[in-house]
């Protein structure tokens, strides 16, 4: 693990604050379950726990796990979204953490998880452009999210302490645990990935890290990522995410988002991955929204001040490239020829019929 872990970073002290440190203590019954089942006594500093396969098929054990954006994130996963700049992965982001934390869906996938507490991480927007997003001049109004979300953003700073050796983005990462314990917030959303890596940290020894710590605080967590430049308008995989497989491998779901081609605001959500079941929604089964702003309340007097994703329905994922118009004209062609085909067959049996020439056969 240490050459997956920043170099100038003291790899003891992280592991530590991660939960896996010399006091790490796990709790008295799985203790007493290692100790029994395992041959030979172990010492309670292990990251390990071993018993046999059977019970780990328990009836409490493999009790479903709550879903939290329907099949695509569920309660114990580590989930990537990711899409190209500007596809408003952020403001799905947000909208799914509000979801969570007020315990409602969003069409048309579920939310079964009960209103608990989500910490969103945002590296993207400052606060200026967060507030912006979220309100309206026209009265003015901004959008009233409930208490239990809870967003974080980087403060003003004067220096990184010595702990880190000037390694900002140890720091950083310092920082995010801290914010994790400090909230105790099981539900978390990290926009985005790029922001966490740098200085000897890559993408993949993030995904290790982020595994290592949800599976100790059982977290449920929501990565998002880019995807590679210059896959517009074809068909999105797994490969279109940067760092590819070597991320996905180490998530539990992949989804992403894409642009359709009707309309500015549309958008499509494919998923691409699964650890638990098949994909419901791949290339032949996408989701189509459509990003408007709405009110809080359905009052007309209150201006519309929360961006999000308004479900339209379902399609195929080539409905939604710019080639979708000239295949449907094609079809459209190829039909009309059929109607006309058929039409002068049926025409010239009349004409047959009118004449007398199937007389020998009607008349016998």
């Amino acid at each position: 693990m240490k050459e997956d872990l920043e170099t100038d970073t003291d790899v003891d002290s992280l592991i530590k604050e991660l939960g896996f440190g010399g006091d790490f203590d796990p709790d008295k019954k799985s203790r007493k379950a290692r100790e029994k089942h395992s041959p030979k006594s172990l010492s309670s500093d292990t990251m390990l726990e071993t018993r046999p396969a059977g019970d780990w098929i328990s009836r409490k054990i493999s009790k479903p796990p709550c879903k939290l954006f329907g099949d695509l994130w569920s309660e114990g996963e580590i989930a990537i979204l990711f899409s190209a700049t500007g596809i408003g992965k952020s403001i799905l982001a947000v909208q799914i953490a509000e979801s969570i934390a007020k315990g409602c869906a969003i069409e048309p996938l579920e939310c079964t998880a009960k209103p608990q507490k989500v910490l969103y991480l945002d590296f993207e927007l400052t606060k200026a452009q967060f507030a912006a997003r979220y309100s309206s001049d026209e009265k003015p109004a901004r959008h009233l999210f409930p208490k239990n979300l809870i967003r974080a953003e980087i403060c003003e700073f004067d220096s990184v302490p010595d702990t880190f050796k000037n390694n900002a983005t140890a720091f950083l990462q310092h920082s995010v645990i801290a914010a994790i314990n400090e909230t105790e917030a099981k539900i978390i959303i990290i926009d985005n990935l790029t922001f966490l890596t740098g200085a000897g940290w890559t993408p993949l020894s993030l995904m290790k890290n982020l595994k290592l710590l949800a599976k100790n605080k059982s977290l449920s967590i929501l990565v998002l990522a880019h995807s590679s430049e210059g896959r517009d308008c074809k068909p999105l995989t797994v490969n279109d995410l940067q760092g590819a497989k070597v991320l996905a491998n180490y998530a539990d779901s992949v989804f992403t988002l894409g642009r359709s081609i009707h309309a500015p605001n549309y958008r499509y959500i494919k998923h691409l991955k699964s650890r638990t079941s098949e994909p419901t929604h791949g290339a032949a089964n996408v989701i189509v929204y459509r990003i408007i702003k709405t009110p809080a309340s359905p009052d007309l007097q209150i201006p519309a001040t929360f961006p999000g994703f308004d479900h339209l329905g379902f399609s195929e994922e080539s409905a939604h490239f710019p080639d979708y118009f000239l295949k449907l004209q094609a079809a459209q062609d190829r039909d009309r020829k059929l109607q006309l085909r058929s039409a002068r067959k049926s025409n010239s049996l009349t004409e047959h019929i009118l004449t007398g020439q199937y007389a020998r056969y009607l008349n016998p």
